[in-house]
């Protein structure tokens, strides 16, 4: 059950939300991992309420520079879809979670660090209008 916060983020006039992740120094075993990375999407989706539309995407690419080597990820869900980014050189995550529907920022925020094992990870809140 998805309880609505006091203040809510999304109100009559919004269309959505986009929050945005940007999580330093992660396991570099589970940024390189096809399956662990799969395994985040849907367990994300659990922790956010979400449902998936069909299973989580996940190519690696980007091999041109090292930098932009590693994973891309792409979930489809119903009000929308999360995508991510892994930078094997930096052992980073960049990941946007996208909905029509509200959802907690900080709740998903503490699942990707802890999932990820990240040092530190930073959020953007974006409200679509």
């Amino acid at each position: 059950m998805n309880v609505m916060p006091a203040n809510p983020i999304l109100d009559s006039n919004t269309f959505g939300m986009e929050v945005v992740l940007d999580l330093y120094d992660c396991n570099p075993e589970t940024i390189r991992s096809k399956e662990k990375l799969q395994e985040y999407t849907r367990e994300l989706c659990q922790v956010i309420e979400m449902t998936p539309y069909g299973a989580p995407f996940a190519e690696r690419f980007g091999l041109n520079e090292a930098k932009t080597a590693g994973y891309s990820i792409v979930q489809l869900i119903e009000t929308s879809s999360i995508t991510g980014h892994f930078s094997e050189e930096w052992n980073s995550a960049y990941i946007n979670i996208f909905s029509c529907r509200e959802f907690d920022p900080e709740q998903a925020a503490e699942f990707s660090k802890n999932f990820f094992e990240a040092n530190r990870v930073e959020t953007t809140l974006h409200v679509r209008k």
